[in-house]
């Protein structure tokens, strides 16, 4: 072979060489191309949701608003002039202690003169008489005690309403004495978390009206039976409480919490729409590389929006969910339809895990059972 063929020959070849280069580099921009489009109508239908690991705490949620553990309104219990006020609002007082005193000169006299009279009769007048001039006095006495108003309970005055020289009638109340040494409140429990809830359980409270602060109390009470609420639920009442409450916690605030039910851990979780049914069995639709496969799941309600993998899954596992759910008899098995896996099959060109069925109405035109 002459130099000069062979050059030719060479100049062939790398003339070819650039031809095929050029295709192979035409053909690939076409695919990316094509399955970039494919993947963005794909975008339009389908999401692909991963599975993430959370720490999670099973609780019960409660609400309700905070009361005092005690909490007594003061009246007198008959008419008078107010002479005597030693306390003021906000005070501490122990139980007993005198919160206001009315003119009562007239019952002690009548008392004194009760009194006298008895020690005289004592030794001289019948028994009988004796027992009903003792009686006599212990009205008297009871008058005396009438006038003065103490406190039935250790606590702090939250209201005085009275001033010496007021002329108050009997029953108006004139202060109102709190024990907040614990802050109590009722709630409400579901009948369905009311087996799991145990008197002693921890909870914890948060308030709207003081966001920084969290704090935990107890289940103080339970209800020996359950009711059906106004609107036809059916619920168990119960109280919690917290003890040594902080100084800026008041009554009557209103608060959100939840009764812990078990110690914290990992849970793997999912949207709730990501989970199939079949029959008896659940299911999701795995992104295996470039696969979907339909993976058996075992899984359990977290909450109103994501359900917990028990198994079958692993954390980061990546699963396909539709955007628009398939609505009617048709919702619980929403990626099922022949229609739906063929159209992913189709946009994004990749080989599908197992066969794809004939869509059997019998099967609900499910893929083959594919492996856990």
């Amino acid at each position: 072979m002459t130099a000069a063929r062979r050059r030719s020959r060479k100049r062939t070849f790398l003339t070819l060489a650039v031809i095929l280069a050029v295709i192979l580099a035409a053909a690939g921009i076409f695919l990316l191309r094509s399955r970039n489009n494919a993947a963005t109508e794909l975008s339009k239908d389908f999401k692909r949701v991963a599975v993430v690991s959370i720490v999670y705490q099973e609780s019960v949620e409660i609400s309700g608003n905070l009361e005092p553990l005690e909490a007594r309104d003061l009246a007198f219990p008959v008419s008078g002039k107010v002479v005597e006020v030693p306390v003021r609002e906000g005070d501490t007082v122990a139980k007993g202690e005198l919160v206001a005193r009315q003119d009562n000169q007239i019952a002690l006299y009548e008392l004194d003169l009760s009194e006298s009279n008895l020690e005289k009769m004592r030794y001289s007048a019948p028994e009988r008489d004796i027992e009903h001039m003792e009686l006599e006095r212990n009205i008297k006495a009871q008058a005396v005690r009438d006038c003065e108003l103490r406190s039935p309970i250790s606590g702090r005055l939250s209201a005085v309403d009275v001033h010496p020289g007021d002329y108050v009638t009997a029953g108006r109340k004139i202060a109102r004495v709190v024990n907040i040494s614990s802050l109590k409140a009722k709630v409400q429990i579901d009948e369905l978390d009311a087996p799991k809830v145990k008197l002693g359980l921890p909870v914890r409270f948060y308030f709207d009206a003081l966001p920084a602060l969290q704090v935990t109390g107890r289940v103080s009470s339970l209800s020996t039976e359950g009711r059906i609420t106004p609107e036809g639920l059916a619920v168990l009442d119960g109280e919690v409480r917290i003890d040594r409450p902080p100084a800026e916690l008041l009554a009557g605030l209103s608060f959100t919490g939840e009764i812990i039910l078990g110690e914290e851990q990992n849970v793997l979780v999912l949207p709730k729409e990501s989970l199939l049914k079949d029959k008896e069995k659940t299911f999701v639709y795995l992104l295996s590389g470039t696969k979907v496969v339909r993976r058996n799941v075992e899984a359990s309600v977290l909450d109103e929006e994501r359900i917990r993998i028990q198994s079958g899954l692993a954390e980061k596992d990546e699963v396909l969910v539709p955007l628009n759910p398939v609505s009617g008899a048709q919702s619980s098995t929403q990626l099922t339809a022949t229609g739906l896996i063929q159209t992913f099959k189709e946009r994004m060109r990749l080989p599908f895990g197992g066969r794809i069925p004939s869509g059997n109405p019998k099967n609900g035109g499910l893929p083959a059972q594919g492996g856990k």
